[in-house]
């Protein structure tokens, strides 16, 4: 999907009612790509997402005017790094990651099992970890998935930009499998009838790290970190961000969003 030429979406949140307050109003420039269910990009439509409201609550608590800029991931990563931008979302901690990122505390939801995804027709069995020694593995450049796998120099990971790619190569005898997020890469291949020629391997990963908020070192925004945290710890203490996401059907307590047999 090519969305670094999209234009800025702007949304204004919900000023203060004081004329001063809202003088004063901040943009919070965040970069957006599609990953359903946090964050859902559809043709002709606004953009929406659990990612997208938490955002919009959090806008209006905080006196911000809300700018989703549409790039690819690794781009809006970059940019992050670089300053242009001013958080993310939906971004798991790493050492790397924290370099130029502050991960806004508490994390607003646990993260979803990593699965490896099969074709149905596939002799393949993946039981455990090593089981991926000699398998080529697909991956999205850019993403955190578990530690043990992001630092293994030894498996042959072949990167891809995006699931419909990751799933493009699979059917074609380019990888053996691909790891990702079973919150978003079932909901993503039942959408587009792909979920009928892929199964999931035996082992998966389920010990989430969480997912945060991060805050752009390179931001001015970044002064108000204590009040990031605030907020969103209010969000997740009042069941505000439960309440986001059940009105998106979704249950992470669970192992992901539609089932893959």
């Amino acid at each position: 999907m090519h969305l670094s030429f999209l234009p800025v979406l702007s949304i204004l949140c919900i000023l203060a009612f004081s004329p001063s307050a809202a003088a004063q109003t901040s943009v919070l420039r965040v970069p957006i790509s599609s990953y359903p269910p946090w964050i859902i990009t559809e043709p002709g439509s606004d953009v929406t997402g659990i990612d997208i409201d938490l955002l919009k609550s959090l806008c209006k608590r905080m006196n911000l005017k809300l700018e989703l800029v549409s790039v690819p991931f690794t781009r809006g990563l970059l940019m992050l790094e670089q300053g242009e931008l001013d958080a993310g979302t939906t971004l798991q901690r790493s050492a790397d990651r924290e370099l130029f990122l502050h991960f806004v505390e508490p994390h607003y939801h646990r993260g979803s099992d990593k699965a490896f995804y099969l074709l149905k027709r596939s002799p393949i069995s993946i039981q455990r970890y090593e089981d991926l020694n000699g398998l080529r593995i697909g991956y999205i450049t850019g993403t955190k998935y578990f530690a043990r796998f992001d630092n293994d120099q030894h498996l042959n990971k072949i990167p891809a930009h995006n699931l419909h790619q990751l799933h493009k190569m699979l059917a074609q005898g380019r990888i053996d499998t691909f790891i990702h997020a079973t919150s978003v890469a079932d909901c993503e291949l039942q959408k587009y009838g792909c979920a009928k020629h892929v199964r999931h391997a035996q082992y998966r990963f389920t010990e989430g790290s969480g997912a945060h908020l991060a805050i752009s070192r390179g931001s001015p925004l970044i002064k108000r970190a204590e009040e990031f945290s605030r907020h969103i710890k209010a969000m997740v203490d009042s069941g505000e961000i439960d309440e986001i996401m059940s009105s998106y059907n979704c249950q992470y307590r669970h192992a992901g969003y539609v089932t893959i047999p």
